[in-house]
This record gives C-alpha cells, structure tokens and sequence, in this order.
C-alpha cells in the first residue's frame, strides 16, 4: 500500500533537516541518543523486578536513602512506557525524515516487524518454556503448572487478554504482545498523519484512550473488576498516547524549534516532581497517566537529541547505556527468568536493602548480559540490517548507533 500525501502535515518535505545523525555505509541515519535511552529504559525495568523479586517489593517506613532507593527502583517500571515513546518515535521518524512521499507498503512493514522482533521472542519463549517444565524449577518461575492454552497464547502473542495466561510463562512478555498491536495500527495512524496532520493522529489517540478509561470507570462502579477491565490497561486504547508522544517528538526533533532542547528538558523536570506522586493512582486513571509521563518522556527525547553524539560512543560518558540499549530486546527477554532463578540464593543471604542494589545486583548483572550478548549474536543480529550490532560499529563512524529501538528495526 502507498499513502498519498496531504498538505495539513507539515514540514515533512525531503528537505526538512533532521536531528543529531551520522550517515552509515547503509544510508541509514543513527541516532545515538536512542540506544542511551533504550539502555536506560531497560536497566529501569530491570531494577524494578530485582526490588519486586529479592526484595518482595520491601518498603521501608521513614524518610531515609533505603526509602529513597527502593522508591525510585518501583518507578523503574515507567521504563516500558519510555519503550512505548521510543517505538514511536522510531517509527514516525523514517517519515518526518524523508517527507510525505515516503511510501508504506503494509505488507513489507508487517514482515520487517515480524523477522525483527519474532526470532529473539521465541528463542526466548522456548528457553522460558523449557525452564518451567522442569518440577524443581516451576515454583521458582510460575504459580502454577503451564497447560497447552498457555503456550498456544504465547505463540500468538495474545497472553494479555487473559488473566490466567499473562503471567503463565513470562509475565515480562505482555508489553511484546503490546508492540504488536502497536505495528497493527500504526499505517492507520499515518494515513491520518498525512491526511490530517499530527492533531487529528493525537485527537484519535486521546479519544481511544479516554472511551478505554470510561469503559474500565462504569465497568467498577459496584466494586467489582471483570477481568477485561483488568487487562484493559496493558491493551492499546489505554498505551495508544505513549506511542502518539513518541511521534510528536520525532516531529520535533526532525526539525528543532529555538530553544527547544533546554525547554524540553525544564518541561521534564517541572513534569516529573507532578508524575511521581501520582504514579500509585496510574491504574485508576491510565489516561491521565500515561499522557503525563508521554509527554515527561518525549521531551526527554527532544533534550537528548541535542545531546553531543561524542557523549554516547564506547568508553565515553554513556556509553555504556549505549551499549546495553544495542542488546537491550535480549536482555528483556531473558531477565526476568534469571532473576527468579536467582531470587533464593539472593534472598538466603540476608543482605540488607540497599546491599542487595548495590552489590547483588551489578554481580548478577554480568552473567546475564553476558547472556543476552550470547542471545543477541544468535538470534537477534543475524534478522537485522547492516552495521547494526556492537561488533560491527567499529567499521562505522565513531558516533553513530541504530536509529530503531531495539524492537523496532525498519
């Protein structure tokens, strides 16, 4: 399919200069700051599941630097919604770069997605599979023995529509279904983009996402929850503004306004002290939610495009961001299995709070990168484009990395 142009999207000629890049062998633009972020995201999930599988999610009373940390360690979570932004922004950016002519052929899109992101996810799916139908190791990983309903949900990616199979293998796995239904919709919502420009794409999303709030508000009004209004939150209705806010900050940084990277960045921080307080409320109100740390992230997004791309190669300031954000899909993948493997021995040795974040974790942290780089060079580099993974980028500039997030290969 090729979508026509429409003149009410604006400043999205050939012409339209674009962010912080690099040219690349493959033509491809990179933007290092993205890899940074994908990094970070995922090392926020991460040390999230370490405070609710070591430490049984402990909170401490008082205000002290334990209270602190295994706070921010719970908002770690937010970490997938930055992945939601990033999509994106990853997405939208091939188009705000090369102009409303740029065609989008469906089906080829809907095969680059699969090649990208299916191989690393059932390498990952078989591993996890195969842990817990192991006895000893079941109760480690699961509630409950898996049934052949679980495994066919996990081989369509429709595990979140049901209760009884979101968590059944790896409950890390719904946001993966989540970015499917994202790839579903998202030629729908640049054929609005073009014909209609980013306000009506934005309008759409809110819409959604506020029919999806009413929907779960009137469905609990007796004090019962049905499972569907449960599950809802985890859907696309309620993560669709996440992704629109993505895409407005590829618009943005396609083309900079003056002043634009250091208002951003005041915006996130004038956002965050707002965000944090009302995260317990998020899913009660996923709409307010998620438009608050959308727009929190996507103008993260805009201050680090301005950010040197020096400030993100190897053995450089965040470089090692960089590097993780190249494997971070095979670290998501694989981490949540290790670290219920490893809660016991953890746990066993008595560690206090803040021992556990600042020793027990970066050990573990080794191994398991380790891991997912072994994952990586198996099943994830192979299915992506060229000069894209770790190895390869010292044939490349200096200070260039992948434009896509690490789900997302265009």
């Amino acid at each position: 399919m090729t979508s026509t142009a429409a003149p009410t999207l604006p400043n999205m000629s050939p012409s339209t200069p674009v962010g912080p890049t690099a040219p690349v062998a493959s033509g491809a633009p990179r933007l290092p700051f993205i890899d940074a972020l994908r990094g970070l995201a995922c090392l926020g999930v991460i040390f999230c599941h370490v405070h609710a599988y070591w430490l049984n999610s402990f909170r401490s009373h008082g205000w002290n630097f334990t209270t602190l940390v295994t706070r921010v360690a719970g908002w770690g979570g937010k970490g997938v919604d930055l992945f939601i932004v990033l999509s994106g922004f990853c997405l939208f950016w091939p188009v705000v770069r090369k102009g409303p002519t740029l065609p989008l052929e469906t089906g080829k899109f809907y095969r680059r997605r699969a090649r990208r992101i299916l191989p690393v996810y059932y390498a990952g799916l078989v591993l996890c599979t195969a842990l817990v139908l192991v006895p000893v190791l079941q109760p480690m990983l699961v509630a409950r023995p898996i049934r052949l309903s679980d495994i066919m949900a996990y081989l369509f990616l429709v595990q979140p529509f049901s209760t009884e199979t979101i968590g059944s293998i790896n409950g890390s796995y719904w946001s993966l279904s989540l970015e499917v239904q994202l790839y579903l919709v998202f030629p729908l919502l640049l054929i609005l983009a073009r014909r209609m420009g980013l306000r009506a794409v934005i309008a759409v999303g809110a819409g959604a996402a506020m029919v999806s709030e009413m929907a779960i508000l009137l469905a609990t009004r007796g004090g019962h929850k049905p499972q569907w209004a449960a599950l809802l939150p985890a859907h696309l209705p309620a993560c669709w503004i996440l992704f629109i806010c993505g895409m407005l900050a590829a618009r943005l940084v396609s083309r900079p306004l003056p002043g634009q990277a250091r208002k951003a960045a005041l915006l996130a921080a004038a956002l965050l002290p707002i965000c944090v307080p009302l995260q317990p409320l998020g899913p009660r109100f996923a709409v307010v939610d998620n438009a608050l740390w959308g727009v929190l992230f996507a103008c993260v997004v805009i201050a680090a495009a301005s950010v040197p791309p020096s400030a993100f190669i190897r053995y450089s300031r965040l470089g090692f961001l960089t590097w993780i954000g190249t494997i971070s899909y095979s670290l998501y993948v694989l981490h949540q299995p290790a670290l219920l493997l490893s809660a016991r021995l953890v746990q066993s040795l008595h560690l206090p709070v803040l021992a556990t974040f600042a020793v027990a974790t970066p050990l573990w942290l080794v191994p398991a990168i380790g891991l997912a780089y072994l994952f990586f060079t198996r099943f994830e580099r192979p299915f992506m484009g060229p000069a894209r993974g770790p190895r390869s980028r010292t044939a490349e500039a200096p200070d260039t990395c992948p434009a896509e997030a690490s789900i997302l290969q265009t």
